[in-house]
């Protein structure tokens, strides 16, 4: 078969809605799936004034789950068990707010 005969053959059948390399799906075309919905911005976490942290951060960390170059604040703390604590991020060596039993209820 010449090359000019494969090309009318081709174009014959893309005409007739034949599909050549998949015949159970000639002349159908895929829907393109829908678009996810956006994601709400999650809100920051609600804490209490604490009598224990300090008013401003003492320190900054990396934190260790996040993206890129991320760092959180570390504040002084008054409870002897920790001395430093984060507002809400786990990060190894200070303890957290959020899960603090000694934090005032909101």
């Amino acid at each position: 078969m010449t090359g000019a005969e494969l090309v009318a053959r081709t174009l014959a059948r893309k005409a007739a809605g034949e599909n050549q390399e998949y015949p159970g799906h000639a002349g159908k075309i895929a829907a393109a799936p829908p678009a996810p919905a956006p994601l709400a911005p999650k809100p920051p976490p609600v804490l209490a004034d604490c009598p224990h942290r300090s008013a401003e951060p003492v320190d900054s960390v990396q934190c260790p789950t996040c993206r890129g170059n991320v760092q959180v604040y570390v504040f002084a703390c008054a409870v002897a068990a920790h001395p430093t604590c984060t507002l809400s991020k786990t990060v190894r060596g200070h303890h957290t707010c959020r899960t603090c039993k000694e934090r005032p209820p909101a």
